[in-house]
């Protein structure tokens, strides 16, 4: 009981985005709202996208809980795997994506989720776990990086809100970062979108 309580907490005081007057709206397009807003001490700034999709909350909860399907949506993602599921509900994920310019990045990800009725908060936090997966020579490994997703049931459709806020590292420069900043969101839901759409999702 104590463990549900202490899980509930958390999730009413992280679920409900917070409409930050420091958010800047970068654009709207094809139904969704990409921003972004600067970071105390840092040159990088952090991103989110906001849409709804057409779909219920549940098949879309379906599509983010599919990981080796990443590769079919997530914008320039080459692989990405479960190393460890917990007892506690939490997953341990490997990630790996292709960058321009610059040498690809992977991360190893903890995943987190809160599930209610009509909403669900996943957070995710990189985490350093080389033991899980060794770090490749010549790829930089993200290390600094937190984010999360916000699902709103809206009848049989679903508002979606995805937030990152992380630090790429390998001395990429911070106006590269912050450029691919603006069409990472947008391209996230888009492909979310897409995926939600697919029948082996509707069950």
């Amino acid at each position: 009981m104590k463990k549900i309580v202490i899980i509930s907490a958390v999730f009413l005081a992280l679920t409900v985005p917070s409409f930050s007057e420091e958010w800047k709206v970068e654009f709207t397009k094809e139904g969704i709202t990409v921003s972004t807003m600067p970071v105390q001490g840092s040159d990088f700034r952090a991103f989110r996208g906001e849409t709804v999709i057409d779909a219920k909350m549940e098949i879309v909860k379906r599509v983010l809980d599919d990981v080796q399907a990443s590769t079919e949506w997530l914008p320039d993602c080459i692989q990405a795997a479960i190393l460890q599921k917990r007892p506690d509900g939490s997953t341990i994920v490997y990630n790996q994506t292709k960058a321009p310019i610059v040498s690809n990045r992977d991360v190893v990800v903890e995943s987190r989720a809160a599930v209610k009725t009509d909403r669900i908060f996943i957070s995710l936090k990189a985490v350093d776990r080389p033991d899980l997966r060794p770090e490749i020579n010549g790829m930089v490994r993200i290390k600094d990086m937190d984010g999360k997703w916000y699902l709103e049931r809206r009848g049989e459709k679903t508002y979606v809100l995805y937030q990152v806020r992380a630090n790429p590292g390998g001395g990429i420069p911070a106006w590269l970062a912050n450029s691919s900043s603006k069409d990472m969101p947008f391209k996230t839901l888009k492909g979310l979108r897409a995926m939600s759409a697919k029948p082996k999702y509707q069950k």
